[in-house]
């Protein structure tokens, strides 16, 4: 089952100590800053990506599709939400589709719909991963770059949607 990687586009330039410096200086250079680093990262990996932008405020009376370096790009239209957009596809993809997004509600209404949700930070490791992997020739994780050491303990199995959520990260 292929993923698809729904992306709440403000929030997670915003996360981001990096893309959020560029977005400072020049707010459509943060949209392209993000979209030429998720064109890369789906070059290496081939998920299906899309990124939805607010557009509620000053946007167009219809939603606005786009597609640049192979990612999609929606825009919602006027009066309505990122989150909205974010929603319905997460109802039309269910269990194929991985959320990237900090806003709880978003997050919540995901594993409802049994969708994996992942934070900005943590994605944006996991691009960094790929692209260093792929930078050194490697196939899957590296050991130099994941040098974690992963404890013996008491055996405790996650829940069945936990265990689906972790599975679908693996993919990342």
């Amino acid at each position: 089952m292929a993923l698809h990687l729904i992306i709440d586009g403000y929030n997670l330039i915003r996360q981001s100590p990096h893309l959020s410096s560029i977005e400072l200086q020049d707010f459509q250079k943060g949209r392209e800053a993000l979209l030429g680093n998720l064109a890369r990262y789906k070059t290496l990996k081939g998920h299906p990506i899309t990124v939805i932008f607010d557009g509620w405020k000053g946007g167009d009376c219809k939603e606005s599709h786009d597609r640049v370096n192979g990612i999609r790009v929606i825009y919602s239209r006027l009066g309505e939400t990122a989150d909205e957009v974010i929603k319905r596809m997460v109802r039309e993809e269910g269990g194929r589709a991985v959320v990237i997004t900090a806003d709880s509600d978003i997050a919540s209404f995901a594993v409802k719909e049994n969708a994996a949700v992942i934070s900005p930070h943590e994605f944006e490791e996991k691009m960094a991963e790929a692209l260093y992997c792929a930078a050194k020739g490697l196939e899957g994780e590296d050991d130099d770059y994941n040098n974690v050491t992963k404890r013996k303990g008491a055996a405790r199995r996650p829940s069945r949607t936990q265990r689906r959520c972790q599975g679908k990260l693996k993919k990342l």
